[in-house]
């Protein structure tokens, strides 16, 4: 009887430590498989010489996942070169089976910023801006792709944006012909490609310059730009474009009640004369120019015949 009692004993020891052990090993798979990473981005200006690195603050950067591997060195380049021509909304409708984009909070005054808790991939990274309700890449930094390991470790990436050149600017100016609105939404398009937008309205004076706009694309073409607007209810729209850096956008209010008024006919588009006593079609002046034509005859008549006085 007590060797019975012993056996359970060891019986039911063995089911807890080999219960303990399986609960143990699904644990560590379960942690591992929830694995994230954390990056910190770091915004660095230099001066023209390239020199003298300086932080900057108040960036803020989007992170798309694009792959749930690390991509290789040269893998990244194409895929760079790929999505710089695609807006930050058509990049996200690519890759939304990955997930949302992660947005960073704006970098310190050491220009870094942390974002932590991300599942391990491969992040597309780029500096961003809010117009509006969207968000839309800046043009300040050149995005860059990013490996995400499994680990805690943070891995430090350096987004150095030079003093940009000049590039090019192109202006663009709201005219309004009737009552004006309160705003107007221009887009600006790179080669037929929406890549920018600005809001007009009488705080900028209805007017916009776009500024360091790239000259040539990737393989060397040069890149023309136009702008288009949101043509408001009960206006037309005009683009003008006065110089290669200069656009001009009419809207001209629709007239109330259809066509406009026609001008009043002259008296040579009745059909008859200027200062005219006779009209066409009234019998008694030809009855009154009868009787007196027979009257005329008949006192001529009567003078023909009246006797010579001697």
């Amino acid at each position: 009887m007590r060797s019975i009692k012993n056996s359970s004993l060891i019986l039911l020891i063995f089911m807890i430590i080999f219960s303990f052990t399986i609960n143990s090993v699904y644990a560590k798979e379960a942690k591992s498989s929830q694995d994230t990473g954390s990056i910190s981005i770091v915004k660095l200006l230099n001066k023209e010489n390239g020199k003298s690195a300086i932080p900057v603050s108040g960036s803020v950067f989007g992170l798309i996942k694009i792959g749930d591997e690390e991509i290789g060195n040269e893998k990244k380049e194409s895929l760079a070169k790929k999505l710089e021509s695609m807006s930050l909304e058509q990049i996200q409708k690519e890759y939304e089976s990955k997930g949302k984009m992660v947005i960073s909070s704006a970098t310190d005054n050491k220009g870094e910023t942390v974002v932590s808790n991300l599942s391990v991939g491969s992040y597309y990274v780029a500096e961003i801006t809010k117009v509006g309700n969207l968000w839309k890449k800046s043009n300040q930094t050149s995005p860059l792709i990013v490996n995400v390991e499994k680990t805690s470790k943070l891995v430090k990436v350096y987004t150095k944006s030079t003093v940009p050149p000049k590039g090019k600017e192109l202006s663009v100016k709201k005219v309004w012909v009737g009552n004006k609105l309160k705003m107007i939404q221009v887009y600006l398009y790179a080669n037929g490609q929406k890549v920018d937008e600005v809001e007009l309205s009488e705080s900028n004076g209805w007017t916009y310059t776009f500024k360091s706009l790239k000259e040539k694309s990737v393989n060397g073409k040069e890149i023309i730009y136009s702008v288009k607007e949101e043509v408001p209810s009960g206006y037309t729209s005009e683009i003008k474009e006065n110089s290669p850096n200069e656009f001009v956008i009419t809207n001209t209010e629709k007239r109330s009640g259809g066509e406009p008024k026609q001008q009043n006919r002259s008296s040579s588009d009745t059909g008859g004369k200027i200062g005219s006593i006779i009209k066409t079609g009234d019998w008694k002046v030809y009855l009154i120019i009868g009787v007196g034509i027979v009257l005329m005859a008949l006192g001529y008549k009567v003078y023909r015949k009246k006797p010579d006085k001697k």
